[in-house]
């Protein structure tokens, strides 16, 4: 999260400055912020790629936690979408591929 927080102050203290966050993401981190201090640790974290999409990471244990506290952040609009991911197979090997060895697009 200081990361994402440092990332995001240096992009406001460039000239001209560039604001990648919004109302919708700044409320995001209220809504960890508030979860993490009524739990007295960290329960769920946020991170930002670069712009207002709030990515939020937390253990499915608390996952109702988490979830009851981003409903008003969602009904309050200006969400698209949520996408509800986790933890995958890890790296799996495959004979599928876009490119060749040549470096050129694959022949199919």
């Amino acid at each position: 999260m200081k990361d994402s927080n440092s990332f995001h102050s240096s992009c406001s203290d460039t000239y001209p400055p560039i604001f990648y966050m919004n109302d919708v993401s700044r409320a995001a981190i209220r809504a960890v912020e508030q979860i993490n201090a009524a739990a007295g640790k960290t329960v769920a974290a946020y991170t930002f790629d670069a712009g207002p999409n709030a990515v939020i990471y937390y253990l499915e244990e608390n996952a109702a936690t988490v979830v009851g506290a981003f409903t008003p952040v969602l009904s309050a609009g200006g969400v698209s979408r949520v996408i509800q991911t986790g933890v995958g197979e890890g790296p799996i090997k495959s004979d599928i591929y876009l490119v060749g060895e040549d470096g050129q697009p694959a022949k199919r």
